[in-house]
């Protein structure tokens, strides 16, 4: 079965790229009630957490004071994602939280979980609420206890940082890290077509969400969102090149 890295999720989401979900399925997949059970008990806690939390709709980081700004986010749509005028393709891979003391650091917030892709200071652009793009570059980048620290060049005060609080930090994809054999990058799948190993079309995917036991495909779907686990049970074959996920069933799926 091949293995979800996350650059959004979405989820984003080699966590930066490197976090592998190994998706260690057992033998047999609970029942579909199970699932539905265990499923909102995930979902109630969450709730509890943004209540408490009382972070702006869509906004997924949980900070215990100011040193949890690293959290895996559910893997992303189009919208982490643009095609540049040159035909590159440019990923969401984090966002500015905050500046970091009066010298113009950032404090990031990496979406996958790693830093690691950002700490070897690839060519980035940011891109504010607008949708508006620039290049930048990173003159500096460190993690610091759960959090990645960086600073931009040009950005040389707290002002300036304030400035970019908010922002997304894009990469190109291909200055991913390359892959080993089975794994894919969630952002690669987003798009692709699903459908049963009959050739009944099920839907598109729209991204990747994760749970503790394994990933899901995020399939729209007759006007719903089906979330299918990336397992052998469901999943019969994933081909990036072809953008299409063949799947067995979604029966007991909802």
């Amino acid at each position: 079965m091949a293995r979800a890295v996350h650059c959004v999720h979405n989820a984003a989401h080699k966590h930066s790229m490197k976090s592998r979900n190994k998706n260690r399925a057992s033998a047999s997949t609970p029942a579909a009630g199970e699932r539905a059970e265990k499923r909102s008990t995930t979902d109630s806690r969450a709730e509890k957490k943004r209540r408490s939390k009382a972070k702006p709709a869509g906004d997924q980081t949980q900070e215990n004071g100011d040193e949890r700004d690293i959290v895996p986010r559910r893997g992303g749509g189009a919208s982490d994602s643009f095609v540049d005028a040159d035909g590159k393709r440019w990923i969401v891979v984090a966002d500015i939280a905050r500046p970091h003391g009066v010298r113009g650091e950032l404090r990031l917030r990496v979406r996958s979980g790693d830093p690691t892709l950002i700490l070897s200071r690839p060519q980035i652009r940011l891109r504010d609420a607008t949708g508006r793009t620039r290049d930048a570059h990173i003159d500096a980048a460190r993690p610091v206890d759960r959090a990645l620290l960086v600073e931009l060049e040009g950005v040389v005060d707290r002002d300036a940082a304030e400035a970019l609080r908010g922002v997304e930090v894009l990469v190109q994809r291909d200055h991913f890290p390359p892959l080993e054999e089975g794994e894919f990058y969630a952002c690669d799948v987003v798009g692709a077509r699903a459908e049963l190993t009959s050739g009944q079309l099920v839907g598109t995917v729209a991204g990747l969400g994760t749970y503790p036991t394994c990933d899901v495909f995020l399939i729209d779907h007759d006007g719903v969102r089906l979330e299918v686990p990336n397992l052998p049970q469901f999943v019969e074959s994933i081909d990036i090149a072809a953008g299409l996920v063949k799947l067995h069933t979604i029966e007991g799926l909802s």
